[in-house]
């Protein structure tokens, strides 16, 4: 259950990715960058111009009550989020 003192909304800077198809991928490159391929996308959407900091993910770990990853030493605040997956 969220928790009932009203916090500061996370408002992250967004940006649009249009629909459409660009090739990626590398001829020269590292072996799990290749083959060159055509990568399409079949709709736009919104993505954030900056990772997700440690500050943030733990104040929507306060608010879902929810498990803080570990930063393994690394540091937190403004620091990127490490140890989270999609199910998170």
């Amino acid at each position: 259950m969220p928790s009932a003192t009203p916090v500061a909304a996370i408002t992250p800077e967004m940006v649009l990715v249009e629909a459409g198809s660009f090739m990626m991928g590398s001829a020269d490159g590292q072996p799990d960058e290749e083959p060159v391929h055509e990568v399409q996308l079949i709709r736009s959407f919104y993505m954030g111009v900056y990772a997700v900091t440690f500050a943030e993910y733990d104040q929507f770990c306060a608010d879902t009550r929810n498990n803080v990853p570990d930063d393994r030493g690394w540091g937190r605040g403004r620091q990127p989020v490490i140890h989270v997956d999609w199910i998170n």
